[in-house]
């Protein structure tokens, strides 16, 4: 019996273990080339990753400003005795003009979470 050909299979294959090991490898190469490709060097000569695309970065962007418009418009019109909040409303343009404002950034906000969900599950089973 040949030695050489131990830890092969009857037909010359790796074996499963060989295989995994294989797999893992690969893994590991991979996750390394795309760190490697979200790093920049600084002038200084330090390093910087950088965490998430300009997609990602923007995307994140939009849901802050409609979460922000959401809570803003929302509380004026919960809120609308108040003098405060009735200067607001008035300066915005009645109470009519913020609810129109905060229904379509509610569609806005939506849709956009219902992107960043899709996202974040293509993220957890696709790609890992």
């Amino acid at each position: 019996m040949n030695r050489t050909k131990k830890s092969r299979g009857h037909d010359g294959e790796t074996t499963p273990v060989e295989r995994i090991k294989k797999q893992a490898r690969a893994r590991r190469i991979r996750r390394a080339r795309a760190l490697a490709a979200r790093m920049q060097i600084a002038p200084d000569g330090s390093r910087i990753f950088i965490r998430f695309s300009p997609g990602e970065r923007r995307e994140h962007q939009i849901l802050l400003v409609t979460f922000t418009i959401l809570a803003v418009t929302g509380l004026l019109q919960r809120y609308s005795k108040f003098l405060l909040a009735e200067v607001l409303i008035t300066l915005l343009g009645g109470v009519e003009t913020i609810r129109t404002i905060h229904h379509l950034t509610a569609v806005v906000f939506i849709a956009l979470s219902i992107y960043h969900a899709w996202e974040i599950l293509v993220l957890w089973v696709v790609k890992r």
